[in-house]
Order: structure tokens, then C-alpha cells, then sequence
């Protein structure tokens, strides 16, 4: 399962970026990443048939880790005339902080019997309030301004 989610989550974070330069859109492939991500790991939590969980952790690994790269150059165009560097770094290190903050919740939300139901149960529903919260960003101008600009141009 863990190799399904690395193999197509490097896939993923080819293929998602790319098709969201071509259309010159980042929300909407956000939202749709996180909307996909949260019914695959709704799958991982709750399914117990094999062929199931390496499919879910597949479509997990895709557009989670797909995901990745476009929330990092988001941030980094909503963030302009910020250095890249800056807005990066300060995303990649909050991101480091609530991590561990999440990783400690999941732990103390553990049952006795070492079940992960609860703690699980609640990353999908923070999912679902990151996923809503997504849905209202701005898209990014500067990317919109560059594919206008294309657009425009004359050979």
C-alpha cells in the first residue's frame, strides 16, 4: 500500500502540476485534489479488502502528494512580490509545525485498543473543513495574468 501511494504520488506530482499550467488554473485542481483525497483515505480507514486499500492508497498518494506542488506555487504567486524563498519556507515550516501537532492529536485520540477509527475519522473531517476553505481562495492573478498574457501575444 505504501508503495502504491509513493509510486503515484510521484506520478501525480508530474501530472497535476503540468495540467494545471496548461489550463492556467490552481484552485480548481486543489479542490478537486482534495476532494479525491478525502474519499481515499475515507477508503484507507475504513476498508479492509487488499485490492481496495492499495486502490485508495493509490488515489491518495496521486492527488495528495499531487497536491503538493501545486499548494506550494499558490502560495508562492499569491505571496508576489515576496521572495519565493520566503513564502516557501514559511509555508514548508508551518507545514512541519501543525504536522507534528496533528501527529500528537492522532496519537492522543488513539482508543485503548490501539484502533485508529477516531483519529482518522477526525483527519476526514478536517479534510472536509480544508477542502470547503479551498473552495474560497481567490484563484491566483498572477497566474491568470501570465496565461492572458500568452494568449495575447502575437508570433
Amino acid at each position: 500500500i505504501g508503495t502504491a501511494i509513493i509510486i503515484a504520488g510521484i506520478i501525480g506530482g508530474v501530472v497535476l502540476p503540468l495540467a494545471s499550467d496548461r489550463t492556467g488554473r490552481r484552485k480548481t485542481f486543489i479542490v478537486f485534489s482534495m476532494t479525491i483525497a478525502i474519499a481515499a483515505i475515507a477508503g484507507l480507514s475504513y476498508m479492509s479488502a487488499y485490492p481496495l486499500l492499495v486502490s485508495c492508497g493509490a488515489f491518495a498518494g496521486f492527488f495528495i502528494m499531487g497536491a503538493g506542488p501545486l499548494i506550494f506555487e499558490y502560495g508562492t504567486e499569491i505571496a508576489y512580490p515576496i521572495p519565493e524563498s520566503t513564502s516557501y519556507g514559511l509555508l514548508m515550516g508551518s507545514g512541519q509545525a501543525t504536522g507534528i501537532l496533528f501527529i500528537l492529536l492522532m496519537y492522543g485520540l488513539q482508543l485503548p485498543n490501539k484502533s485508529m477509527a477516531i483519529p482518522l475519522s477526525v483527519m476526514i473531517a478536517l479534510m472536509v473543513v480544508a477542502a470547503f476553505a479551498a473552495i474560497r481562495v481567490r484563484e491566483s492573478t498572477l497566474l491568470t495574468d501570465n496565461a492572458h498574457a500568452k494568449d495575447t501575444d502575437m508570433p
